[in-house]
């Protein structure tokens, strides 16, 4: 059995860059992913890479971050696909407005550690996670 077999994994930003390798790390690991952004065709092209390769549900939802009622939507849509949420990372940087979502500091490591970001920035705990886990024998 797989780490996260069963569970759901909400990804912003999910279809393509550092997005998508976060959806492949977690399909990897056996999540059921839900992946967000503004483009519809990208994401169901990362939908039907990740389902083949990987083996698990993924359930592409159009949204961008800045309306607050395309992400009310997201929560509903995954609830309904799924019943339930485990993970949330919050990969998305701008709107389609040009605004940043989440202000971060970067530094020169290559995965940001939880103290670069912002507190409701969940994807620095995971990238945290992700890169502890990665080092051990």
């Amino acid at each position: 059995m797989k780490r996260l077999e069963g569970n759901v994994t909400i990804i912003t930003g999910g279809g393509k860059g550092i997005g998508y390798g976060l959806a492949q790390a977690f399909a990897a690991e056996g999540s059921n992913l839900v992946i967000t952004g503004r483009t519809e065709s990208r994401l169901k092209a990362a939908k039907e890479k990740l389902e083949k390769e990987y083996k698990v549900q993924v359930l592409p939802v159009t949204a961008d971050g800045a309306d607050e009622n395309a992400i009310k939507n997201v929560v509903a849509k995954t609830i309904e696909h799924f019943g339930k949420i485990d993970t949330l990372i919050n990969n998305a940087q701008v709107s389609k407005s040009g605004l940043p979502l989440v202000g971060t500091q970067r530094r020169t490591s290559t995965l940001p550690s939880t103290r670069d970001c912002m507190p409701r920035s969940s994807i620095c705990a995971s990238a945290s996670r992700i890169s502890r886990k990665a080092k051990a024998p």
